[in-house]
């Protein structure tokens, strides 16, 4: 384990937003696609997921002390903040799809 402190941080109601929301409102359809094209974080998701795959975020969530590979975790953290509940919500999709075609592992 590594000695890298992680710490939890909500943003609080005195930050303003980044997006500048009333510059956005002012401009046209075409400007904003322009824009949009131009972006390159704006680009679309590479990842196949199938149609009907649903994210699920339940309300209550049990604390459990889970092992696996450092590049699986690597992988997640890279997604940023929320990482743990990204991972929770791929097991979960996971689960129901088995549930959905009655498979079970043993």
């Amino acid at each position: 384990m590594s000695n890298q402190r992680l710490v939890r941080m909500r943003l609080s109601s005195e930050q303003k937003p980044v997006s500048d929301l009333s510059r956005l409102r002012k401009m046209s359809e075409k400007k904003i696609k322009e824009g949009i094209k131009k972006d390159k974080d704006a680009a679309p998701l590479s990842v196949k997921w199938p149609k009907d795959a649903k994210v699920i975020f339940p309300k209550k969530k049990v604390p459990v002390s889970l092992r696996v590979d450092q590049e699986v975790l690597e992988f997640y953290k890279h997604q940023g903040i929320g990482y743990l509940s990204f991972m929770n919500a791929v097991l979960r999709a996971y689960m129901n799809n088995c549930n959905n075609h009655d498979h079970h592992i043993h």
